[in-house]
């Protein structure tokens, strides 16, 4: 189910918000993943305040709101795209004229065919507002950049509308954005775990803008540039203290990464023996510690229930004399247990026995797993860490993007011109005709 809202103001948003959560009977939410709009702020704030209200989790609500990461990358990007906005507008005409009538796209493949062109790659149109379909445009056209040339022979049309001289001072669109658009791929994937490897991925972005930023000798033009993204870039996501802790808690929960891994990914963002690392990490540590505490003190009672059962049990095994442990063997086993780890359970919470565990290792190279089932770990060791386990549930249930659920209502590249691409008639209409000639040759 989803719901119009009827204005734009903050207070709409946050009140339809309420409305829907009501609606399909969710009576609390951990997280909303917003873009970076003014409004959003307002009716997230509206929305906070209902929650706290209701379901006393104040240290839940200081979260809530989660930017979409797709979104501010895309405000990172767009410097360079109004740069390079003329060729890129060229490009894109080209493009529509080709794939605005079936002779014309004939007449590419005839030209790829004679310079030797083998890819499956088909010209795409992009989405304007969208710059990574901008960027799948422009890396199909590259693919096509001879027979391009060859077309101007074949289609008199062409060479009139498409002849741009290249002017001394001009540009080509000559930046390596592919960090920035996997990036975009990996923040708005929408079937796996995203938040834990929000990090990772800022840390590729950053250390791009820093090498692009750096290269003043070998090309002054794109150090220019990526002075300007740089700047962008740390505006909104510069100053990591004042970042959602969400996204590193999502590293503390990653049992391959923990303390060690959030603290590498920080040293990578500010650098090495940076006094701003420890402080992060202090910080996070604490916001981590609290907000375990705040889930102990929700669960606790079904925890409580639990362990009353099993003390119950004990007890009655060990007031019965014969049968079960002796208290001696129950007391040799725990020093067993001290012998191999001194700091085992002594004064110790579920949030500080997982951090001192022994690292996961991936099975990949250097230990790293693209594979690595993160929820099925934590599915398979909830009953060790009860509490972290429910707090895993609802943190890496979070979507660092709100790009997925945006795509599902949007109708950019759904919209069929009445001269578009033949490929579309042929994979539609194909089986269709293949199916009438089959059946009038039985008859």
């Amino acid at each position: 189910m989803f719901c119009e809202v009827s204005g734009h103001k903050g207070i709409d948003i946050g009140e339809m918000l309420e409305k829907c959560l009501s609606d399909w009977g969710l009576k609390d939410v951990f997280s909303v993943t917003l873009d970076n709009v003014s409004a959003n702020k307002v009716a997230i704030d509206y929305l906070t305040t209902n929650i706290v209200s209701m379901k006393r989790a104040e240290e839940r609500a200081k979260y809530l709101h989660v930017r979409c990461a797709a979104h501010v990358l895309a405000l990172v990007v767009k410097d360079v795209i109004r740069v390079y906005n003329k060729s890129i507008a060229r490009i894109r005409s080209v493009v529509k004229y080709i794939k605005g009538s079936p002779s014309r796209l004939a007449k590419l493949r005839h030209c790829e065919n004679l310079v030797g062109i083998e890819s499956k790659i088909s010209l795409i149109l992009d989405v304007k507002t969208r710059w990574n379909n901008t960027f799948l445009m422009l890396e199909a056209a590259l693919v096509f950049e001879r027979a391009f040339t060859r077309l101007e022979r074949y289609d008199k049309e062409y060479q009139k509308l498409f002849y741009f001289p290249t002017k001394d001072n001009e540009k080509y669109f000559d930046i390596d954005v592919n960090v920035f658009f996997d990036a975009t791929v990996a923040f708005s994937a929408s079937t796996k775990v995203t938040t834990h490897t929000f990090l990772w991925q800022l840390v590729i972005i950053y250390e791009q803008l820093v090498e692009f930023r750096d290269n003043v000798d070998e090309d002054p033009f794109i150090a220019t540039m990526a002075a300007k993204m740089y700047k962008k870039y740390n505006k909104y996501w510069g100053d990591y203290a004042k970042m959602n802790s969400i996204t590193f808690f999502a590293m503390l929960l990653d049992p391959r990464e923990k303390e060690k891994g959030l603290e590498f990914a920080l040293d990578c963002l500010y650098g090495k023996k940076s006094p701003k690392v420890e402080l992060v990490m202090r910080s996070v540590l604490l916001d981590f510690k609290i907000l375990f505490e705040e889930y102990k003190d929700v669960y606790s009672v079904h925890e409580e229930e639990s362990s009353t059962s099993m003390q119950g049990q004990a007890k009655s095994v060990v007031s019965k004399p014969g049968e079960g442990p002796s208290r001696m063997k129950e007391l040799m086993s725990r020093s067993k247990r001290f012998k191999s780890n001194p700091d085992d359970d002594v004064g110790k919470t579920e949030l500080d026995r997982y951090l001192i565990d022994k690292f996961e290792e991936g099975e990949g190279e250097d230990g790293d797993d693209d594979e690595f089932d993160l929820l099925g770990w934590w599915n398979t060791n909830s009953n060790k860490y009860k509490i972290l386990g429910h707090m895993a549930k609802d943190i890496l249930a979070i979507h660092v993007s709100s790009v997925a659920s945006e795509s599902a209502f949007s109708t950019g590249k759904r919209v069929l011109s009445p001269y578009d691409d033949v490929e579309v008639e042929e994979e539609l209409l194909g089986p269709i005709k293949n199916n009438a000639t089959t059946s009038a040759t039985m008859e």
